[in-house]
C-alpha cells in the first residue's frame, strides 16, 4: 500500500516520524493519509488543504482559509517548511495555526480534538495555474485592448500608483533603468504610459517626458497626477502604432514597459519608435517572456491543492510557436486582460527589420531586495523561471558607402 506523500516528506526531516498509509488521492503523484488530506470548513462546507485549515476549540469545528477572517504567514522553520499559516477564526476572532504546524507542535500527531475527515471531500482545490488564460474567442482588435484597460484603469491606478507592480519592483526595474541610463536633460517618450508612474519617475530625474497611451481612462489618471504634482510631462491619447503627435527624430530615449505584448501590430509600433528617435537614440522594450507566457501554462504540483507555491515540481508550457491572442482572467482585482503571444524570434526580427541594432538583452532575475522582502513562496517561484525579458536597442547612424 502506498505511503502518505506528506508523511514521507516529514520523515526526511524527522527520522522518528511514523509514516501512515495513504487512503486518499491514490492515483495521484501525492497520495495522502487522512491526517494530511483535506478538511471540511465548518463555516461554508468547502474543502481545504490541511496546511490552510485550522481548528477552533471553542466551536469544535475546522475552518479554512476560504472563511478565515484573516490569514497570515509566520516565518519559522519546521520539518521541511520555512513558514506556516495562521488563520483567524470566523467565530471567535482568535488566531490558530494551520494543522501542519499544530501537528508539529505536538510532535507527531494532531491534538486529540482534531480528527481526520472520514471521507474524501471531493476534488482538490486547484490553484496551480500561473496567469489563468484562454485563447481569445474572436480576433482581438485595438479597441478590445483599449476597452479592457479603460475598465481596469481605476484598479491599476490604485494598486500601481507610483512604484509599479511586484514584477516591476522586484525583478525588471533594475534592468530597465540600467538600460535607460542617465536621463537628465533627455527627451524621453513613455510608450504605453498607463497612469504615468514611469513617466513621473523619469521626469523626477530631470528628463523631458512625453507619455502616450491608447486608453483614455489611463491618460485621464496620468493628467490628474500631473495636476497634483506638475512635472512638465506631456500626455497624448494615441496608440504606440500611430505616434502622430511626435515628430520624426525628436526623441533621445523611447521606453516601453510591458506594453508591446498588448499590441496587435507590434512591428508597426517598433517602426514608429525607430522613426521618432534621433540618430544614436536608445529604445528599451520590456515584455513578458514569450517562452513562459504561452498557453496553456501552469505550475505543476505533486499535491495539486497545496497552498505552498514553493512545492511546485515544475512549470509547464505548450504551443510556444502558435501566435495566439489570449485573455488573462485571474489577475486579482482586474477584469480580464487581453494580450498577444508570439515567439521571441518575432520580436527580434521586428527590431532588426525596423533598422535597430540590438545592443543588450536581459532576462531579469529576482533582486536582492525581492529575496529580502517577498514571502518564501513568491521567492521560490520568481527564482525558477524568467517572467520577462528586456531589449536595449539603438538607432544607428547612417553609413554612406563610397562608390
Amino acid at each position: 500500500m502506498a505511503s502518505c506523500y506528506y508523511c514521507a516528506r516529514i520523515k526526511q526531516s524527522d527520522p522518528a516520524y511514523k509514516v501512515r498509509c495513504a487512503v486518499h488521492a491514490l492515483s495521484s503523484r501525492a497520495p495522502r493519509c487522512s491526517f494530511h488530506w483535506q478538511y471540511v470548513c465548518g463555516k461554508c462546507g468547502r474543502s481545504n488543504h490541511f496546511a490552510c485549515t485550522a481548528f477552533c476549540p471553542e466551536t469544535g469545528l475546522y475552518f479554512g482559509s476560504c472563511c478565515a477572517m484573516r490569514v497570515d504567514t509566520v516565518s519559522d522553520r519546521f520539518w521541511s517548511w520555512d513558514y506556516y499559516f495562521v488563520l483567524t477564526s470566523p467565530w471567535t476572532g482568535r488566531q490558530q495555526p494551520g494543522l501542519d504546524r499544530q501537528e508539529f507542535e505536538r510532535r507527531g500527531s494532531l491534538i486529540s480534538q482534531v480528527s481526520a475527515p472520514a471521507n474524501d471531500c471531493g476534488p482538490p482545490f486547484v490553484g496551480t495555474v500561473m496567469g489563468g488564460q484562454a485563447p481569445a474567442a474572436t480576433p482581438l482588435t485595438a479597441s478590445d485592448v483599449e476597452n479592457a484597460w479603460n475598465r481596469n484603469a481605476d484598479v491599476w491606478d490604485q494598486g500601481i500608483a507610483e512604484k509599479g507592480d511586484e514584477t516591476r519592483i522586484y525583478i525588471t526595474d533594475c534592468s530597465v533603468f540600467a538600460f535607460i541610463g542617465n536621463v537628465a536633460g533627455k527627451d524621453i517618450v513613455d510608450l504605453g504610459c498607463g497612469n504615468g508612474y514611469l513617466s513621473r519617475t523619469l521626469a523626477r530625474s530631470s528628463a523631458r517626458v512625453t507619455g502616450v497611451d491608447q486608453s483614455g481612462a489611463m491618460i485621464e489618471r496620468a493628467l490628474c497626477h500631473e495636476a497634483t504634482e506638475p512635472l512638465g510631462i506631456v500626455y497624448h491619447k494615441c496608440s504606440i502604432t500611430q505616434l502622430q503627435p511626435l515628430a520624426s527624430e525628436s526623441i533621445d530615449i523611447a521606453v516601453s514597459n510591458f506594453v508591446l505584448q498588448d499590441v496587435g501590430d507590434y512591428s508597426k509600433a517598433v517602426s514608429e519608435a525607430y522613426r521618432i528617435l534621433r540618430t544614436g537614440g536608445t529604445a528599451v522594450f520590456a515584455i513578458t517572456h514569450p517562452c513562459f507566457s504561452c498557453g496553456p501554462r501552469r505550475w505543476v504540483f505533486d499535491a495539486e491543492d497545496t497552498p505552498r507555491q514553493e512545492e511546485a515540481a515544475h512549470f509547464a508550457v505548450d504551443h510556444y510557436f502558435e501566435e495566439t491572442a489570449y485573455i488573462m482572467d485571474d489577475w486579482p482585482g482586474f477584469d480580464p486582460v487581453p494580450y498577444f503571444h508570439r515567439p521571441l524570434e518575432n520580436y527580434w526580427r521586428a527590431f532588426k527589420d525596423a533598422g535597430f541594432e540590438v545592443m543588450d538583452f536581459s532576462e531579469p532575475r529576482l533582486s536582492t531586495r525581492g529575496r529580502t522582502e517577498l514571502p518564501v513562496r513568491a521567492v521560490s517561484q520568481y527564482s525558477r523561471i524568467p517572467l520577462a525579458c528586456v531589449f536595449k536597442l539603438r538607432k544607428p547612424p547612417f553609413v554612406h558607402l563610397s562608390t
